[in-house]
């Protein structure tokens, strides 16, 4: 693994790749996008604030807010 710059993990980080350009010179069929339909899209988005239980366990109290995936019921809830 090599950070050229800065970088904070704290837990896992799994990736098979990942590269991320904003350079014009490294993008093609450029089109713009409606910003009314992706303030939409955001407000559509379900956020929630939350403790890892790891955090909990070590007494921390710094409370994350992100996305929320289901993988512990068969039916997401």
């Amino acid at each position: 693994m090599q950070v050229n710059g800065w970088a904070w993990v704290r837990g896992f980080v799994e990736a098979a790749g990942h590269s991320q350009h904003s350079a014009l010179s490294t993008k093609t069929d450029i089109q713009s996008v409606d910003d009314d339909k992706m303030l939409e899209m955001v407000n559509d988005t379900d956020l929630a604030t939350f403790l890892y239980k790891t955090d909990v366990t070590s007494g921390e109290t710094h409370r994350h807010i992100g996305l929320i995936i289901d993988d512990v019921h068969d039916v997401a809830q």
